[in-house]
């Protein structure tokens, strides 16, 4: 939903591409049940264990644990600096006591310096409050080189899906849209000449669920799906969601969206001139390219990955989890077998893209951001390289690790059961005005 973001912002206004982010509760705090403490103390054998037993006694449940090493003492022993999060408060008496057992043999401290980050959604009715800057449906944002730009009725018919769900609201069901016998051929024209190249060249997974869609009814080749439909079933599967919007997001906006296991969806169709060409995101790349593998376990855990490792970053941080998107949700390619084959929308979405994949001439280099990931990619022709994952599941828990070298405050957890984001200590929720950083 952001691919072609960095590319149009080079020609947008400062007033567009400037993205608000506003809660229901400006400078409001989460987790206000959560505490930090710093204690300084020898590195010798059993430490850390000593510590956590101290809190396990007293019966504090600690969030998180970690461990740095400090400089040398004169002497020649280790200091460290172990960081411990845990559930309470300063008043709690039994704080207070493993306040007076830890300066036993330690220097343990409190840490009262709450951390200042972007605000992020933190429940599923939070993503109602995002997307109103940067979901901007007029062609005028999009640039004169959009086959559409000089077609007044392609515009108006624009704008008149951008009101269809203006106001939608999350939970409620998603209004039905009248597609036109024009916007159905076009996406039978691709949809026609796709499935045979998916076929061939896409992973079983991404195959499977295309064919459980099918079977299902939801997609055909002669007509546009509903959102709601599709919404329906992602949910049913795999617990997943659509949100439908009208235009471009931030790439913040969209990536904290899937945190919450949430689908931005755009609903318009590429112009019906360059049926094989779109300079933007549009319901073809959306449902035939995205749509599919949010119906696989693997695929929608790897995205929320992605989503939860960018709450609450740095604009710089938000880059290269934007690259690593490009480079699995968007351009992923995996083994099956002795093969490789594609799962990223860009590939299962573009004619152009998936016979270039099949055609020898780019590159294929192992999947790992620690070593390399190259953020010169194209935005609108076709890849020079892939980055090739094990699997699904090798790709998200290479994301774990790598999100763990991107420095936060904070860590965030999805809870199943509250279907709500959670963090391991008391952070504050600020508004920010923030320019996105280009490539």
């Amino acid at each position: 939903m952001f691919s072609h973001f960095r590319k149009l912002t080079s020609t947008l206004p400062k007033s567009f591409i400037t993205t608000r982010y506003f809660s229901s509760n400006p400078k409001e705090y989460i987790v206000p049940n959560r505490e930090r403490m710093n204690v300084f103390a020898d590195n010798a054998v059993g430490m850390l264990s000593r510590i956590l037993a101290t809190f396990h006694y007293n019966q504090v449940t600690c969030t998180n644990v970690a461990t740095k090493l400090l400089s040398l003492k004169r002497d020649g022993e280790q200091r460290a600096l172990f960081t411990i999060d845990f559930e309470g408060s300063e008043n709690d008496p039994r704080l207070q006591k493993i306040l007076k057992e830890l300066n036993l043999y330690s220097n343990a401290t409190i840490d009262h310096e709450i951390p200042e980050v972007p605000w992020f959604p933190t429940k599923t009715k939070d993503l109602d409050l995002m997307g109103n800057v940067l979901m901007n449906n007029q062609m005028e944002d999009v640039g004169k080189d959009h086959p559409g730009f000089s077609d007044q009725v392609y515009k108006q018919r624009r704008d008149q899906i951008a009101q269809n769900t203006k106001g939608y609201e999350m939970g409620g069901k998603i209004p039905t849209l009248d597609y036109t016998e024009a916007e159905n051929k076009t996406w039978e024209q691709i949809y026609s000449k796709l499935r045979p190249l998916q076929e061939k060249y896409m992973c079983e997974s991404f195959n499977n669920a295309f064919h459980k869609m099918e079977k299902a009814g939801i997609l055909r080749k002669d007509r546009i799906p509903q959102l709601q439909d599709l919404n329906a079933f992602l949910q049913k599967e795999t617990n997943f969601r659509l949100k439908p919007v009208t235009g471009i997001l931030s790439q913040r906006e969209f990536l904290n969206s899937l945190a919450l296991r949430t689908f931005c969806c755009t609903q318009y169709i590429r112009h019906h001139s360059v049926p094989e060409y779109t300079p933007e995101p549009d319901v073809i790349h959306e449902v035939i390219g995205h749509v599919a593998m949010f119906a696989d376990p693997d695929f929608c855990d790897l995205s929320q990955e992605i989503g939860l490792l960018s709450l609450g970053n740095t604009p710089e941080n938000l880059k290269k989890l934007g690259d690593l998107y490009w480079y699995t949700v968007e351009f992923g390619v995996c083994k099956e077998g002795n093969e490789v084959k594609g799962y990223g929308a860009g590939l299962a979405s573009s004619i152009n893209e998936i016979q270039h994949f099949a055609s020898g001439k780019p590159k294929f280099k192992p999947l790992n951001p620690f070593v390399e990931l190259d953020q010169n990619y194209p935005i609108q022709t076709v890849q020079p390289k892939y980055y090739v994952a094990e699997s699904f599941k090798d790709a998200g828990d290479m994301l774990i690790r790598y999100g763990e070298l991107l420095p936060k405050p904070f860590k965030a957890y999805y809870n199943y059961n509250t279907a709500s984001v959670e963090v391991d200590r008391k952070v504050k929720l600020c508004d920010i005005d923030e320019t996105p950083i280009d490539s």
